[in-house]
């Protein structure tokens, strides 16, 4: 009873009722995996009676803006959001916005087969923000903005067209910035909550470029099993692989930073 009070007092809830187990028997020896669920939360009955509401739910590359380039990003949430709460909306569920760039081809639009249940796409990086005072960045402005002028015209969303153009645009503007950006203190600190997942994220995109190949069944025997240790090692400072590893975290740095300044507006949006 004190954990529950203690944990209502600071905004989390626990569940109600026992623990969930999987009674395998004794005379089951030969089982093996079984999968136990309930299908719901046990929410306690006060949660279940103060809150009621409706929402909206999309995926976020539905919803282009002028200052998006082709298709939806982080930052036109926003809009949304404003939209949601002039309306009474209380919830927004978006779609997958995990990073999916698998084959580098339109079969990569699919939103349900993620490379990472953590890394996010760069497609929906807001790339206008990343040039605000950079020294430099001018060109790479007016790139952007002709980019947008082109592929906003696409009756549809030319998913290829898009993720070639960011991911040239985030190359340049990662030279201009990414050694600044990587030696803060906020990415210092995004990296040591994040670098469980950053690091094996970052190789395997390294590998899958440099095998021309996502099956990792199919690479060199070397590279087929890598565990902690060598994760850590080919992903220093150092090694083969750092300059593109480097640049990985640069991307996802900045496309977690946007999705949580969204996230922070929606929910200051109620």
């Amino acid at each position: 009873e004190e954990e529950v009070s203690s944990s209502q007092a600071t905004g989390c809830i626990w569940e109600d009722g026992p623990n969930r187990r999987a009674d395998l028997g004794s005379n089951s020896p030969n089982t093996i995996l079984l999968i136990c669920h309930d299908d719901r939360f046990r929410l306690p009955a006060i949660c279940r009676s103060e809150f009621r509401g409706t929402g909206i739910i999309t995926p976020v590359f539905s919803l282009r803006s002028q200052t998006s380039m082709g298709g939806g990003e982080f930052d036109d949430l926003k809009a949304l959001a404003d939209f949601a709460a002039s309306a009474g909306f209380k919830m927004l569920q978006l779609l997958p916005v995990n990073d999916t760039r698998i084959h580098n081809s339109w079969w990569d639009s699919y939103p349900y087969s993620s490379v990472s249940v953590f890394a996010l796409h760069p497609m929906y990086i807001h790339l206008q923000t990343l040039c605000e005072g950079v020294h430099g960045a001018q060109d790479i402005l007016r790139e952007i903005e002709e980019k947008c002028t082109v592929l906003n015209q696409c009756r549809q969303m030319d998913y290829e067209a898009v993720v070639s153009a960011k991911e040239s645009l985030l190359r340049q503007l990662y030279q201009l910035r990414g050694e600044k950006d990587l030696e803060g203190d906020d990415f210092q600190n995004f990296f040591l909550e994040a670098q469980e997942w950053l690091r094996p994220y970052a190789l395997f995109m390294y590998l899958r470029n440099k095998f021309s190949e996502p099956n990792w069944k199919l690479w060199p025997e070397e590279f087929r099993s890598i565990d902690t240790v060598r994760c850590r090692a080919l992903t220093d400072p150092g090694s083969e692989a750092y300059a593109e590893v480097r640049f990985n975290f640069f991307v996802q740095f900045h496309a977690v930073t946007q999705f949580v300044a969204v996230a922070d507006y929606c929910s200051d949006a109620g």
